[in-house]
């Protein structure tokens, strides 16, 4: 842990490519090569870490245990060259969400908000990029020209839906301002985990909600065409979202892809684990 690309290439260069040949190298080169994480690295591979140890469960005051949840779930990728194509930008965002409900459904829980950042090129001027810092504003979401935009909302209800978790991130997205200057990351978080509870399955559905969320572009009310297969969308996206957890779980996460992430293959390798994104603690 701690090791990426940069700092893996790096080593690599000089022949350390385990723990044991990272344990004989000094703490003052590492702390001369990386700085402060060069001295978590040497830490870290003699067995010593500050960070405080957190349970996996937790107990109730009945004596049950539940898993604890973390703050919140982060997924986010790196374009790397940077991408100007919306229709990849969005494939990549509905992919991480997809990661991030994964996650969401195997602890057992459910979120009651998202928030959606896109990192752009900077494309300030220095001085304007030397002012930015002097005000302690060196990326926020503003329309000074910054690079970083975010926006968060809440869900009308908690969910682990893959499907209503996607529909909930596009609509964010599109509601930030476009910028001309190409996208350098794109990610999501999921807030406000709370342990999931029983699921009330649905007679009818809402047809409007339902078609908005199969596809924001689609015919309107009364437009020819416009009606959606019978039956609860609700409930038969989360009959999918279980079975593909459990084929994912069995076969590898990107042996199963969504429609909405296969733009992806374009640009990004597919392997047993999920496309192979730039950084690689990231493909999760």
């Amino acid at each position: 842990p701690g090791v990426g690309h940069a700092i893996g290439a790096h080593l690599a260069r000089f022949g350390v490519r385990t723990v044991g040949d990272l344990q004989q190298v000094s703490r003052e080169v590492l702390f001369a090569s990386f700085g402060y994480p060069g001295l978590v690295l040497f830490g870290r591979a003699h067995g010593r870490d500050d960070d405080p140890v957190e349970p996996t469960f937790v107990e109730d005051a009945d004596g049950t245990l539940r898993r604890r949840l973390p703050g919140a779930i982060h997924r986010d990728s790196t374009f790397e060259p940077e991408e100007g194509r919306r229709d990849l930008v969005e494939a990549m965002l509905a992919y991480v969400v997809d990661r991030a409900a994964h996650k969401l459904r195997g602890l057992g829980a459910r979120a009651g908000s998202l928030e959606v950042h896109v990192l752009h090129v900077d494309t300030r001027t220095p001085a304007q990029r030397r002012a930015a810092r002097r005000a302690g504003r060196w990326a926020p979401a503003g329309d000074d020209g910054s690079p970083l935009r975010r926006v968060r909302r809440a869900l009308e209800s908690p969910s682990d839906s893959t499907d209503q978790l996607v529909h909930h991130a596009r609509v964010l997205f599109r509601s930030l301002p476009r910028r001309r200057a190409l996208v350098k990351r794109v990610g999501v978080v999921l807030h406000q985990l709370a342990p999931a509870t029983g699921w009330q399955g649905h007679l009818f559905s809402d047809p409007d909600k339902d078609r908005a969320a199969a596809a924001p572009s689609a015919p309107g009310p009364g437009t020819p065409g416009a009606a959606g297969p019978p039956g609860s969308r609700a409930d038969r996206q989360r009959r999918l979202d279980r079975a593909l957890d459990e084929l994912r779980d069995r076969h590898g996460f990107g042996r199963l892809l969504r429609g909405s992430t296969w733009p992806l293959a374009e640009t990004h390798p597919v392997t047993r684990d999920g496309f192979r994104l730039r950084t690689p603690s990231l493909n999760q």
